[in-house]
């Protein structure tokens, strides 16, 4: 080998071993959700989420919830609303036990995640984020993505309740369409929808959906809000979001973030007489909406 090839070879050497060191640092980690030495089986019926005095921050000494109770029930629509960096996200990681907290508990049907497996939790939890996570797949193979065994029926079902039928079928090959690079081919109103149907065909007991109506225009918002509303009875519905006016038709209950702590709880309908709409720009909450709890 002349210089040149030693060097090149020093140099893979080098990174082979950086990069192994990190892998197996990595593989020596102790994960900090585990499941408990008995799980009880998951219930067969959802009644309620409940966030009980949660306290979490990923680091000890900066807490992001402080003291969060609140409770979503089968039927209902409860809004989460606040401003960037208030908590809507951790909660919904504290939901799917991506984290657990550390004061508090969150319960289903009264019995804390803790007590379930990690993975039944995760199967009746199903989050639809904002920043849609799509493939440079066929739209069946976004949608029945992690789920091999369901058919191209059920495909289409949930793509009919999520309101995305019509224009999938528009597509060149409908659902075999190839979607591109994080799904460049769609509008953002086409990749919420498809995030909604594959939500959906999880048939998940919780559904949470992070701004569901962000980006989009008048008609395609009203159309999301429409197919909320559609599934909403048979399923425990969280939606989280910045803007409590886009939510004041669709949400019964209401509960507002600001700092990590719970400034407002109650019905929507208290909250939107006393002012029609908050829009959180930066960390506030009106005072005609502070409560003591």
């Amino acid at each position: 080998l002349n210089a040149w090839e030693w060097a090149s070879l020093w140099c893979f050497i080098q990174d082979l071993s950086v990069g192994l060191q990190r892998a197996f640092y990595l593989l020596d980690l102790e994960p900090e959700v585990t499941d408990p030495p008995d799980p009880s089986p998951f219930p067969d019926s959802v009644e309620d989420i409940r966030f009980s005095s949660v306290t979490f921050g990923y680091k000890p000494e900066k807490p992001v919830l402080s003291e969060v109770s609140l409770t979503a029930r089968k039927g209902s629509i409860t809004a989460i609303v606040g401003g960037t960096g208030v908590g809507k996200s951790t909660l919904m990681s504290l939901a799917i036990r991506l984290y657990d907290p550390d004061s508090g508990s969150v319960e289903v049907n009264g019995k804390s995640l803790r007590d379930f497996a990690i993975s039944d939790v995760r199967v009746n939890v199903a989050i639809a984020l904002q920043q849609n996570t799509l493939f440079a797949q066929s739209i069946t193979d976004n949608l029945r993505y992690g789920q091999d065994a369901i058919d191209d029926k059920a495909i289409e079902s949930a793509a009919r309740i999520a309101c995305a039928h019509e224009f999938i079928l528009e597509l060149p090959m409908g659902y075999a369409t190839e979607l591109g690079e994080r799904g460049g081919k769609l509008s953002t109103g086409q990749k919420q929808r498809l995030s909604i149907a594959r939500a959906v065909l999880r048939d998940s007991a919780i559904l949470i959906l992070d701004e569901p109506t962000a980006g989009l225009d008048p008609v395609n918002a009203h159309n999301v809000r429409e197919i909320i509303k559609g599934i909403q009875n048979e399923t425990t519905l969280l939606i989280s979001s910045h803007n409590l006016g886009e939510l004041e038709d669709l949400c019964e209950h209401l509960v507002i973030l600001d700092q990590g702590k719970v400034r407002f709880r109650g019905a929507m309908s208290e909250a939107t007489q006393q002012q029609s709409e908050v829009t959180f720009e930066l960390s506030f909450v009106p005072d005609g909406l502070i409560t003591s709890l």
